[in-house]
């Protein structure tokens, strides 16, 4: 998580300054607990990017400021030592970082949520999680982000089963759902994320994975520490 490279990263660069560029999907609880222990956002040194979106009544500065509020953490984000800067976005027109090119995409989920699709040297890694599936057909900005992607995390929190049993309109979605997206969008390699807190590594291997690499061979589930190469 982002403790962990926080630390690795801090601990090889002592003394070189860093930048970071940090794009937010959305701020629910899951997707930003590790934040305020990123240890490079406490060196001064250090340059932090974070994207997010827009929000209609307040800026996404004012959205981390609350996220990192006193009363929930003794260094306030106003107050971080490092060089900080927040930009918004809403997915018009991609993000450009030295070679390195970020598109958005708003997605399905409750209170709004970013996909990113990441190009670098002709390869594509598209992350699109916390994303609900329509009844029928493709979404069209979820197609965008995936197209021919070398790799393609996707939400895959529920079996078809469990997301008819009460979690429609939830905000999720399903393997099954994800390998359809893949193979439309000629994806290379699927990887099923967003696991859901009730499953254990048996059941998700058992009821997630297998089923899932029936419908395709190019699937695997997101695990701690899982590398992958482009």
């Amino acid at each position: 998580g982002i403790r962990n490279l926080g630390e690795q990263v801090s601990k090889s660069n002592p003394d070189k300054p860093l930048e970071f560029h940090i794009f937010f999907s959305h701020l629910h609880w899951d997707h930003t607990q590790g934040l305020p222990f990123f240890k490079p956002i406490f060196e001064e040194k250090n340059r932090v990017v974070f994207y997010g979106r827009k929000y209609e009544n307040s800026k996404f500065y004012d959205k981390l400021k609350v996220l990192m509020g006193d009363i929930y953490f003794p260094v306030p984000f106003d107050r971080l030592p490092s060089q900080v800067e927040v930009i918004e976005i809403n997915g018009d027109e991609p993000i450009i970082i030295g070679d390195t090119s970020v598109t958005a995409k708003h997605l399905s989920h409750p209170g709004g949520c970013l996909g990113f699709r990441v190009e670098h040297d002709g390869k594509v890694f598209t992350y699109a999680t916390d994303n609900e599936h329509p009844k029928e057909g493709f979404d069209s900005n979820m197609m965008e982000l995936a197209k021919d992607a070398n790799i393609l995390v996707y939400d895959g929190q529920y079996t078809p089963e469990e997301y008819l049993d009460g979690h429609v309109g939830w905000g999720h979605s399903t393997y099954a759902e994800g390998v359809k997206i893949a193979e439309e969008a000629n994806v290379k390699k699927l990887v099923l994320f967003h696991h859901d807190p009730n499953h254990t590594d048996e059941f998700i291997d058992e009821n997630i994975v297998a089923p899932a690499q029936e419908m395709s061979p190019n699937v695997i589930a997101a695990q701690e520490r899982l590398l992958l190469t482009l």
